[in-house]
């Protein structure tokens, strides 16, 4: 369970990142400057002041992109224990991530910084039901799918590894929102405490 608590924290983390490190593409307007350092010093702020509308928004994103295989492995080698999680790796990423993939991610996550930076209310969530949401969501993958377990051990295969993700994102998807929004809180808390 750790392993999968891990892989989905990482995944979350290096999601919220990536737009950051994307390669600048040619805009219309010229874009509104933003304090990057400023963000991720402060993301755990963030976190806590991002609507639950939002937070979803972000789980919803990141699951869409892991259902597109190519997308889904890009996502995958970064999170390997050699896997290069500086902005150069997560720039590199970026580039490997479909167009429409990079635009989803961008588009959530730049709606949930920006409304988290002007929301002032932080939203409560209990970690420990969070925590406890997480462990049954992998016992129900385990139950649905064959293999899963496989994926979460130590030494496991990338590919094996990868497919027990994608199968924990697809089960997390079918559960409420309100859960979706804690376990979104959790797996983001942290992906950001592993990059930090």
């Amino acid at each position: 369970m750790l392993i999968a608590s891990r892989l989905l924290g990482g995944l979350c983390g290096l999601a919220l990142l990536l737009p950051l490190a994307a390669p600048v593409q040619a805009q219309t307007a010229p874009p509104q400057p933003l304090d990057f350092s400023s963000l991720l010093a402060n993301a755990q702020d963030l976190l806590l002041r991002m609507p639950d509308a939002q937070a979803d928004g972000l789980f919803q994103a990141l699951h869409a992109v892991s259902r597109q295989e190519q997308d889904r492995a890009a996502l995958c080698r970064v999170l390997e224990p050699d896997g290069d999680r500086s902005l150069q790796g997560m720039s590199a990423l970026a580039g490997r991530l479909s167009p429409e993939s990079r635009e989803v991610l961008a588009n959530a996550i730049a709606e949930a910084v920006v409304i988290a930076m002007q929301n002032s209310t932080p939203a409560a969530w209990d970690r420990d039901a969070a925590e406890q949401a997480l462990r049954a969501n992998a016992v129900r993958a385990g139950l649905l799918h064959e293999g899963f377990s496989e994926g979460l051990v130590e030494g496991a295969s990338s590919q094996a590894r990868c497919q027990s993700l994608a199968w924990m994102l697809d089960v997390i998807a079918e559960r409420p929102v309100e859960e979706r929004v804690l376990l979104t809180r959790l797996l983001l808390a942290q992906g950001l405490a592993q990059l930090g």
